[in-house]
């Protein structure tokens, strides 16, 4: 990729690297006018991309619409050692394991203790009130939310969760690239996209 300088130069100048190292899915980040470039050093052959902390990166530098709109303004870039960069393949960019259903049917048709959040001894409350799916528990929810309070937060997160998935397709095409480093030399080059 081409970033207009040398990549030296740009990693110097924009580089952010967060003080906490609690990002989700990313190691660092540069924001240039033209792109938004995602760094995740390492040394795995497979690192997948948590979908959910890419969605809380983008809302925090208020690009999501802009990524969702246009999945090249951003470039997952995978930082790994120069011997295995000519093999390193496209990584997967993966949602909670709830929201993988191939249809919204299959979704609202899931037990409902694969929410976040709902554990057995709430499943058994919601079960008492012959709620079993999730389907069934949103449907619940929005005809009297007070019905559910012991369980208010977890189907709110849950809706807004499901709002963020419903369009995820659109991050999954954003480009991915690998930039082989070699560790005892002060030079990097990239390899192809993935």
């Amino acid at each position: 990729f081409n970033v207009g300088k040398p990549l030296e130069v740009a990693l110097l100048d924009s580089l952010q690297i967060p003080q906490a190292s609690n990002l989700q899915s990313i190691d660092s980040y540069i924001q240039l006018d033209e792109r938004l470039y995602l760094f995740q050093m390492t040394r795995s052959h497979t690192h997948d991309v948590d979908l959910q902390g890419l969605l809380n990166l983008l809302k925090y530098l208020k690009l999501e619409d802009k990524v969702k709109g246009d999945p090249s303004f951003a470039a997952l870039v995978f930082v790994v050692p120069m011997k295995m960069s000519a093999d390193y393949k496209q990584q997967k960019i993966s949602k909670p394991e709830v929201f993988q259903c191939k249809t919204q049917e299959e979704l609202l048709r899931a037990d409902c203790i694969q929410m976040p959040g709902i554990g057995p001894n709430k499943k058994r409350k919601l079960a008492s009130m012959k709620l079993e799916s999730i389907g069934q528990v949103l449907e619940e929810y929005q005809k009297d939310e007070k019905v559910l309070g012991f369980v208010k937060y977890y189907v709110e997160s849950f809706m807004n969760s499901l709002k963020d998935f419903s369009d995820a397709g659109k991050l999954q095409q954003i480009p991915q690239y690998v930039l082989g480093l070699e560790y005892n030399d002060d030079s990097a080059k990239s390899s192809n996209v993935l």
